[in-house]
């Protein structure tokens, strides 16, 4: 059953004058930590037009658990990505593709994410949240 909620993600936005020291460990993750990798998912399908309709598998890739909706309508790794992830994904071609910024270890592996989508299936939208 779904349910209206506040937003998953955390209110991190102030002023300039409010930004304090520290403040700076509550902006490093901006997901709120009570909400759950499907929390996440049907957020992303509702800000992006997703049908929420659409039949939800969780398949297994590299042992981890992805979300594929509507076949390859979207597919959703929240909770952890790599590189050989990545390149089983990309081949499913999904129209859409999204992972956590908490999934990825660094930025240089974010870049790297979107580079090799551009190169297996450039048609495919990636996002991060």
């Amino acid at each position: 059953m779904l349910k209206i909620d506040t937003s998953n993600m955390a209110d991190i936005y102030y002023r300039p004058d409010d930004y304090r020291q520290d403040l700076l460990d509550d902006l490093v993750d901006t997901v709120k930590t009570d909400r759950s990798d499907e929390d996440l998912l049907f957020q992303f399908m509702l800000d992006t037009g997703v049908p929420l309709s659409l039949p939800i598998a969780c398949v297994k890739i590299q042992g981890r658990t992805v979300y594929q909706v509507g076949g390859n309508s979207l597919v959703a790794s929240l909770d952890y990505i790599d590189a050989q992830m990545i390149d089983d994904i990309a081949r499913l071609a999904p129209i859409k593709f999204v992972t956590s910024e908490q999934a990825i270890a660094s930025d240089s592996d974010k870049t790297n994410i979107i580079e090799r989508f551009k190169q297996l299936s450039p048609h495919t939208d990636v996002r991060f949240i």
